[in-house]
């Protein structure tokens, strides 16, 4: 069967039915041997060739997705608790918001606006403007296997049109020659902003702790791009036990011995609780078991979160720590007081992340086969009971004739 999806750009791109094809090695070759169809706003048929990159990638996304390119299998390491695991990325990609033509979430959909000024490097010391392009102009980056050639023809194939001021692709080429590793690495991460949308992103759950690696999609890249997941590496953080030690130097400082009855707080070494989208928590907060052994309710904090959250980006930990257990001691108000706002708040978030991931119309049809799945359910559990209510019912009835 031909399936038609919607890309970014509001072309549509359609597949024929066909078995799974090895991709191409060059990633601008990758749909040359897919049979499929373009067909532009207008009714009109497009060239391949013809289509923005965005398009392009997403294009090559729903390959791998429909099964009509191969996508190979990837190895994963959870950055929450070090589990190795193999998935095929494309796997998990919604195709809700391509086949309804839902493709304007301004966080999932949004890319960096073309020829306005962005910052590169580490400490935004460069200034560089791109411009959009399409595959058979960007087809000349580089193949694989060859080393990048920084020349004026790289220049204008990247559609970077500026770099700190200098608007000549020959003097850019000869400026990109100069930067420093983490400097390119930067340029070619903005470069990436501006083709990728976020939308492009597959969630893995972690079969041994169900935290979420997100794989960008697809995972071969104009300039050598590579799959990166797993834990940073955090310089200057305190170790556990001078972790523990701290959240017990704030709780003294904050709490003293007024502090809130019934919660324990406890500083966990190890992988953290998640929440329901996958993202591992700075921390928690466990209410009384009313059923269970009697205990207090209990404030858990996640040493490895914290320290994996610095190594991306350094913050006051003191204050950070602080803010964590304000923040799930209103969980536990929350809890004393028989409402929890904070709470309803953080699942209607992730309530709307999800819709947002898999496309309102998607969202909508799912939820009405839940419904319907729970409408038959109760059916079948409950048939025996309305049996015996209507053949009462008809007995009652005959037996007053």
């Amino acid at each position: 069967m031909k399936e038609s999806f919607h890309l970014p750009s509001g072309v549509r791109i359609t597949f024929a039915p066909a078995a799974a094809r090895p991709a191409a090695a060059h990633w601008a070759e990758e749909l040359a041997n897919v049979e499929l169809r373009v067909v532009g706003r207008d009714g009109t048929e497009r060239p391949l060739a013809a289509l923005p990159l965005a398009d392009y990638h997403a294009a090559r996304a729903l390959a791998r997705r429909l099964g009509r390119l191969e996508d190979a299998l990837a190895e994963l390491v959870c950055a929450n608790c070090d589990a190795r695991w193999a998935v095929r990325p494309a796997s998990t990609l919604e195709l809700g918001p391509y086949r309804d033509g839902e493709l304007d979430d301004p966080e999932l959909d949004t890319t960096l606006p073309f020829l306005e000024p962005c910052s590169i490097g580490p400490d935004d010391v460069h200034r560089a403007r791109f411009e959009a392009t399409t595959l058979e102009r960007a087809a000349a980056l580089a193949r694989p296997g060859s080393p990048l050639r920084l020349d004026s023809a790289f220049v204008r194939a990247l559609g970077l049109v500026e770099l700190d001021g200098d608007r000549d692709a020959r003097r850019i080429a000869r400026k990109l020659q100069r930067l420093s590793g983490d400097d390119f690495d930067a340029l070619a991460d903005s470069y990436e902003a501006h083709h990728y949308a976020r939308r492009l992103e597959a969630p893995h759950p972690c079969p041994s702790c169900d935290a979420v690696e997100w794989v960008a999609l697809p995972i071969q890249r104009e300039l050598g791009r590579v799959l990166s997941v797993g834990r940073g590496e955090a310089k200057d953080f305190p170790d556990a036990d001078q972790f523990e030690r701290l959240v017990g130097e704030i709780v003294r400082e904050r709490w003293g011995d007024r502090g809130p009855r019934d919660v324990a707080v406890e500083v966990i070494a190890g992988p953290a609780h998640c929440d329901d989208e996958g993202v591992a928590l700075l921390g928690s907060y466990t209410p009384p078991d009313p059923d269970g052994v009697a205990g207090p309710g209990v404030i858990r904090l996640y040493h490895r979160t914290f320290q994996d959250e610095h190594a991306l980006e350094p913050f006051d930990v003191r204050a950070e720590i602080a803010e964590t257990l304000r923040h799930e001691l209103e969980h536990h108000v929350g809890y004393l007081e028989g409402a929890d706002p904070l709470d309803d708040g953080e699942r209607a978030a992730l309530a709307d992340a999800e819709v947002r991931r898999v496309g309102r119309s998607a969202a909508r049809r799912r939820a009405a086969r839940a419904l319907g799945r729970d409408a038959r359910g109760f059916w079948r559990a409950t048939w025996p009971v309305w049996a015996v209510v209507l053949l009462a019912t008809a007995a009652s009835v005959w037996f007053e004739r």
